[in-house]
């Protein structure tokens, strides 16, 4: 029953207060009449017109007439209105809930502020955090992936419903008893796309064995990727440089020059190796490294045995055990052509002419066909084209005379161009 309305500056306050003669007890459910005491409750409910709502109501403790209830005395409660040591009415409640389901913390607090409910995100995302989870309904066709509680030591799973690409549940681990379990607990199960973990695989034959196993597009990909990786590496040795394409720019004399320079290199007979440079120290390590770690697996060493012997990381006993062959460890990276080469001779002409404003540069090539993206990078570039260290000072900097021309329209790529094709003429200050 509303006793008073009164309206404050803080908002509407509303005095109340419960007209039945007797309340039923929450713990044995018997209606009682005896009153023990009374005391006010202050509520916090829905705003009106933007306005804060306080509900203060007079409540009133009973006795419990039950002997063998535990509860001696228990505060009366209103459907819809209160529930035991809440602060906020259910109105408020799920007000408040619905803006944190859909802004979560800091930005559902702020317009929760506006609406007047004035509430912290701390306790937006403890109200989410108590809601029930949804039941999972019988899906059809479900992800099953690993993630990393933290990575390199604590792994979990997480099951996803493909179809409406919603997490389902996660999982402590990936072991495939935790996921046989949690199939023969959600039965229906017809299409699992999983990844190539082979638990994974077990967990889902033993506990949806009519469920078909299929690989994402992304595991698809991945292993594409890998298994022609591994064929390249296997036929490197068989790979040459690829002749230069003929160019039709105003630099065509340029890229000649260096097609001719290539070329020298390749009047060789055919029974002469690709390379007369002797084996590597590295790749006679990796020899090396190879034998001794097969003659241990062939021993029946495990891989924790074998880095422990050798003072090897586990991760590198285990790739040179995967390998077939020495070949397949070693790989080549051949240099990239860069978009600065039809500009070789004019740059290498003006830097050994003592021009070394890369903005100047910049504005050269441009005029002779150069066209990219402009790149703010004054500093930077100077000092790569420099062929100096990385780290300057300010002081080298204005010997450059870059740090006044700002911005610079050089990109990546001709950083790495000036790198390549002066520090071998320029010895570092």
């Amino acid at each position: 029953m509303l006793d008073d309305v009164r309206h404050g500056p803080g908002g509407v306050r509303l005095d109340a207060r419960v007209r039945a003669s007797t309340a039923e007890c929450a713990r044995c459910g018997q209606l009682a009449r005896r009153v023990h005491s009374s005391y006010r409750r202050h509520l916090a409910d829905a705003p009106i017109s933007g306005r804060p709502v306080e509900v203060v109501l007079q409540v009133r403790r009973f006795f419990c007439n039950n002997d063998g209830c535990p509860a001696t005395t228990f505060a009366e409660q209103v459907a819809g209105l209160t529930t035991p040591r809440a602060r906020r009415t259910g109105a408020l409640k799920r007000a408040l809930e619905g803006i944190g389901l859909a802004l979560a913390g800091r930005a559902g607090a702020r317009l929760a502020d506006k609406l007047g409910m004035s509430v912290s995100r701390d306790s937006l995302l403890r109200l989410i955090r108590a809601l029930p989870d949804p039941p999972i309904a019988n899906p059809q066709v479900l992800g099953v992936d690993d993630f990393a509680l933290r990575r390199g030591h604590v792994y979990g799973t997480v099951i996803i419903d493909i179809l409406t690409h919603r997490p389902l549940d996660l999982l402590q681990d990936r072991t495939s008893d935790t996921l046989t379990a949690w199939f023969r607990e959600h039965p229906g199960v017809q299409v699992v796309c999983r990844d190539r973990a082979g638990a994974y695989g077990e967990g889902i034959r033993v506990g949806a064995p009519d469920a078909v196993q299929v690989a994402d597009r992304w595991h698809l990909w991945h292993n594409l990727a890998e298994a022609v990786e591994k064929v390249v590496r296997q036929h490197h040795a068989d790979l040459g440089v690829p002749a230069p394409a003929p160019s039709t720019d105003t630099a065509c004399d340029t890229v000649a020059a260096h097609a001719s320079i290539g070329d020298d290199t390749d009047d060789r007979t055919d029974d002469e190796p690709a390379s007369s440079a002797g084996p590597t120290r590295l790749a006679e390590r990796s020899r090396e490294r190879f034998a001794a770690i097969h003659d241990l697996l062939g021993a029946g060493a495990t891989v924790s045995a074998i880095s422990h012997t050798l003072g090897l990381d586990r991760k590198t006993v285990r790739r040179f055990a995967r390998a077939g062959s020495v070949a397949e460890l070693q790989s080549t990276h051949p240099g990239r052509a860069s978009v600065l080469d039809d500009y070789a001779e004019h740059l290498q002409q003006r830097w050994a002419a003592g021009a070394t404003d890369a903005v100047a540069l910049t504005a050269e090539i441009t005029a002779l066909g150069y066209a990219a993206a402009p790149k703010p990078c004054a500093a930077t570039c100077s000092r790569y084209a420099a062929g100096s260290p990385r780290h300057h000072s300010r002081r080298r900097l204005r010997r450059c005379g870059t740090t006044a021309t700002w911005p610079l329209t050089l990109v990546d790529l001709e950083r790495r161009w000036f790198v390549r094709h002066t520090r071998s003429d320029h010895t570092r200050p």
